[in-house]
């Protein structure tokens, strides 16, 4: 008897395929065709998931988001914190891969609204996930002890948000010309004004605090 494949499982494999072909082919090379070959699947079992190539690409692009969403709501703050954050701000801005992808992605999708309506809707309610996101993680740096005291949460999590699309943007219009240490030099300088102590954490021993950092 054939395997019965989930239909919302089958939707998440081909939107991991949009992904891979986009790092390996950029955003041309996406089409129902390649998405398909890299699922393992043919164009007509693609298209019966997604009907069209419209659908197919707003569903990636929002369960990327979505993944990102989950992964940073859960986090552990337990040792490593600093490390966390350094991979949380490569991770939301262009310098890393992914997050290369993501924001050329979405540039190329604004850019013809004829063919993707939807994106706006979808961009506004991933900045309602991110908000929600980048408050979940400032107040269990609250709780840690992390943050410097009398911070409004709420403003802090607006500034930062800003920030991020800020640079994005940046890295656009500079056609990814762009130093690393431009883009993330911003987010550094805004985690600096939050934390009491930053940077990376020491090499401690078992007798050293877990909470102890050094400034560079």
């Amino acid at each position: 008897m054939p395997k019965l494949i989930d239909h919302e499982e089958r939707k998440q494999e081909i939107a991991h395929a949009v992904w891979q072909v986009l790092t390996r082919e950029g955003v041309r090379g996406v089409s129902v065709r390649t998405v398909a070959a890299q699922a393992g699947i043919s164009t007509g079992s693609l298209r019966h998931v997604f009907p069209s190539f419209e659908e197919m690409m707003l569903f990636s692009l929002d369960f990327a988001g979505k993944k990102f969403i989950r992964s940073l709501t859960n986090r552990q703050f337990e040792g490593q914190l600093l490390d966390n954050l350094e991979e949380l701000y490569t991770y939301l801005s262009p310098v890393s891969e992914d997050g290369q992808r993501f924001t050329t992605v979405i540039a190329g999708m604004l850019a013809d609204m004829r063919i993707f309506p939807d994106i706006a809707k979808i961009l506004q309610e991933h900045e309602a996930d991110f908000i929600y996101a980048y408050g979940f993680l400032l107040s269990q740096l609250r709780a840690h002890g992390f943050l410097k005291p009398g911070l409004d949460i709420d403003l802090e999590v607006e500034k930062l948000v800003a920030l991020l699309w800020g640079i994005n943007a940046l890295y656009m219009l500079t056609d990814g010309e762009i130093s690393t240490q431009e883009l993330t030099e911003p987010i550094i300088v805004q985690f600096e004004t939050l934390l009491n102590i930053f940077i990376s954490p020491v090499c401690q021993d078992a007798s050293t605090d877990p909470q102890e950092f050094v400034r560079a």
